[in-house]
């Protein structure tokens, strides 16, 4: 629900995902490999403290994003 809200063109479900795969299921990894798939990764978010992307959800994604990007860059 939140693809295509971040400015910067951060691929948001497709960092969250590996993401998911990182914090919930642990494998490092597949996460490596989906991050460096990605087309659109998180380096934008690691600068920047204020995100303008929302979730519908509530979800405070800047964390995360700048997170995954500091652990698979």
């Amino acid at each position: 629900a939140c693809a295509g809200t971040c400015p910067r063109g951060v691929a948001i479900p497709d960092v969250r995902r590996s993401a998911m795969y990182l914090y919930a299921y642990g494998d490092e990894t597949l996460a490596r490999e989906s991050y460096a798939e990605l087309r659109a990764p998180a380096a934008p978010c690691s600068d920047f403290a204020e995100c303008s992307a929302r979730c519908v959800r509530g979800i405070a994604l800047q964390p995360t994003l700048a997170a995954t990007h500091a652990r698979l860059a």
